[in-house]
C-alpha cells in the first residue's frame, strides 16, 4: 500500500519561478558558460540552486526520512512535499534512539550531497559549473546546519527531536558532529586557501591581476602601488582585503589622500557612515590647497551624513557641502549627481532634471565620474519625470 502524498502551497508558488528560471537560464546559456563567472552569472547559479536543486535536496531529504523509518520495521503513512519543506509521518512509535536516528537521517542525506557537490566542485574545469556546484554545496550546508536548526527549534522539527531524543551519553556525539560539521563550512567559506582555490577555477585573469599587482610591490613596495592592489579588490567587492591593503599603504605613507577616500567609499558602502565621516574629515582637513581631494572628500561627506540621519537638516548640510566642493571642482561629476538627488527629493524636480541631462551630455569630460552610476542617470531622469520616488545611486 502506497503512502499517501500531500503537495503543500509551496508546490504550485514553485512551478511557474521554476518555468521563469530556466527559461532565463536557457536564453542566457551562451554568457553563462563562458571563461568566467560575472556577478550576473553569480546571480543566476543562485536562483537556478534555489528553484532547480535545492527541491530535490528537499526530496532526498524526505527520502532519508523513509528509508530510516522502513530499516527500523516501520511503515510510512503519509509524505507532504512542499519544495524547500516536508515531512514523512510513520504508522507507528519507535524507540527515542530510533526517532533520533529517523529524524538525523533527512539532514545526514543533504550534508553527504553536500561533500558530492564540492568534489565535483573540484574535479570540475568549467567555471560556471564549478560555481554551481559550490553554490549548490553551500546552500545544503547552509539550510542544513544553520537554517533548519534555527528553525526546527521553533516548531519542533528535525533538530529539536535530535537533541531531544539524545541521551546522556549520545548528547556530546550529536552536538560534536553537528558543530564540527558547521565549523569544517566556515573553513571552507572563508580559508584564503580554499578562496584562492575558487577564485583560480572561476576568475584566472584575476588571480593574474592580482599577482601582476603583487610583483610591483614586492618590486617596489610604495604606497601608490599598494593604493593600486586595494583599489583592484575594492572594484572586485573584497572589501575586506581592500582595507587590508589600505591599512598597510597608510602605514607607508599616511598622507597618502586617495587611500582613505577610497577607505571611506567602502565604510559608505558597508553601512558604516560615522566611520567614513571619520576618513573625510581627515583628508578635507590635510588637503586644503589640493581642490580634486577637498571635493571628493566633500561629496563622500555629504554622502555619509544623509547616511547616519535622514533628516532634512542633514540634507540642507550635505547640501551646502556638495555646492562646495562644485565650487572646487566643477568638472567633478559626483557632487552633482548627489545634488541632483537631494533637489529631487526637495520636490526641485525641473532643477534636477536639468542637472542630470547635463551629466548626461558631460559625462566623458567630467572628472573621477564613477562609470557605474552614469547608467544610473537615465533611469534616474524616467523616475523623476514620472512622479516616482528616486533611489540611491
Amino acid at each position: 500500500m502506497f503512502p499517501d502524498l500531500k503537495l503543500n502551497f509551496q508546490f504550485y508558488i514553485w512551478l511557474p519561478m521554476l518555468f521563469f528560471v530556466l527559461k532565463e537560464t536557457w536564453e542566457q546559456r551562451f554568457r553563462l558558460f563562458d571563461d568566467t563567472v560575472s556577478r550576473f552569472d553569480r546571480s543566476m547559479l543562485v536562483r537556478f540552486n534555489l528553484f532547480c536543486i535545492q527541491p530535490l535536496m528537499t526530496a532526498f531529504h524526505e527520502c532519508g526520512h523513509a528509508a530510516a523509518i522502513i530499516f527500523f520495521g516501520a511503515g510510512i503513512k503519509e509524505v507532504e512535499y512542499g519544495v524547500w519543506m516536508g515531512s514523512v509521518l510513520r504508522d507507528r512509535d519507535l524507540s527515542h534512539f530510533q526517532s533520533m536516528i529517523v529524524s538525523a537521517c533527512g539532514p545526514g542525506i543533504q550534508c553527504l550531497f553536500g561533500f558530492l557537490f564540492l568534489f565535483l566542485a573540484y574535479i570540475e574545469k568549467s567555471p560556471a559549473i564549478t560555481t554551481f556546484w559550490v553554490y549548490a554545496a553551500m546552500f545544503n550546508f547552509g539550510f542544513t546546519l544553520v537554517l533548519y536548526p534555527l528553525l526546527d527549534f521553533l516548531k519542533g522539527g528535525d533538530f529539536y527531536k535530535i537533541y531531544k531524543y539524545a541521551d546522556l551519553q549520545t548528547l556530546p556525539i550529536v552536538a560534536g558532529v553537528h558543530l564540527g560539521l558547521l565549523a569544517f563550512v566556515i573553513f571552507i567559506a572563508k580559508s584564503k586557501y580554499t578562496v584562492g582555490w575558487y577564485r583560480q577555477k572561476t576568475s584566472p585573469e584575476w588571480v593574474l591581476q592580482e599577482k601582476i599587482l603583487k610583483e610591483k610591490i614586492s618590486t617596489e613596495p610604495s604606497a601608490a602601488n599598494y593604493f593600486d592592489l586595494a583599489l583592484f579588490y575594492a572594484t572586485a567587492k573584497d572589501f575586506s582585503l581592500a582595507r587590508k591593503t589600505i591599512k598597510t599603504c597608510l602605514e607607508v605613507d599616511q598622507n597618502f589622500h586617495p587611500a582613505r577616500l577610497v577607505l571611506a567609499e567602502i565604510e559608505l558602502e558597508k553601512d558604516f557612515p560615522s566611520k567614513a565621516l571619520e576618513h573625510c574629515n581627515y583628508v578635507i582637513e590635510a588637503t586644503s590647497n589640493e581642490p580634486l581631494f577637498q571635493a571628493h572628500a566633500l561629496t563622500l561627506k555629504a554622502e555619509a551624513l544623509v547616511d547616519i540621519a535622514r533628516s532634512k537638516e542633514k540634507e540642507m548640510e550635505s547640501l551646502e557641502l556638495l555646492n562646495q566642493a562644485i565650487e572646487l571642482a566643477p568638472k567633478y561629476g559626483d557632487p552633482l549627481l548627489r545634488k541632483a538627488l537631494i533637489l529631487s527629493g526637495f520636490g526641485q524636480t525641473e532643477q534636477a532634471i536639468e542637472i542630470l541631462n547635463e551629466l548626461i551630455v558631460h559625462s566623458n569630460s567630467l572628472k573621477w565620474f564613477n562609470p557605474s552610476k552614469a547608467h544610473d542617470i537615465l533611469p534616474e531622469l524616467n523616475s523623476l519625470s514620472s512622479g516616482k520616488p528616486h533611489r540611491k545611486p
